[in-house]
């Protein structure tokens, strides 16, 4: 493993913070490491070895219920710390996508094409 725990923790923090997204502070991530994921509707690409990470969230139309919210699911290239997945399950149908920090080292997230 390339990355720490800590350190896909760090990612997906900033990436949160980034993308303005509230999520339960006191509920911890989860996350589990995935082998060989190939391209489709929750990667970009094909990656040898990633984190995939559950944040909880309030989901869009029931704001203040924690007790039954939604999860964002982040997936996280291990060899390059990229986010080659994010899907948000907090409203609607989710629009697969990956973000990229841009000059100013903000991430910004575009559409998976063909998933």
């Amino acid at each position: 493993m390339k990355h720490t725990p800590k350190e896909i923790e760090e990612i997906v923090k900033k990436f949160l913070e980034d993308i303005q997204s509230d999520y339960f502070d006191d509920v911890p991530f989860e996350t589990v490491i995935l082998k060989n994921i190939k391209k489709s509707y929750t990667c970009n690409i094909d990656i040898a070895l990633a984190w995939r990470v559950f944040v909880e969230v309030e989901y869009d139309y029931r704001p203040g219920n924690r007790e039954n919210c939604a999860d964002l699911i982040i997936t996280i290239d291990d060899a390059t710390g990229e986010i080659e997945g994010y899907l948000d399950g907090s409203g609607g149908r989710p629009i697969p996508c990956y973000a990229r920090l841009d000059e100013d080292g903000i991430y910004r997230l575009s559409a998976i094409k063909n998933a």
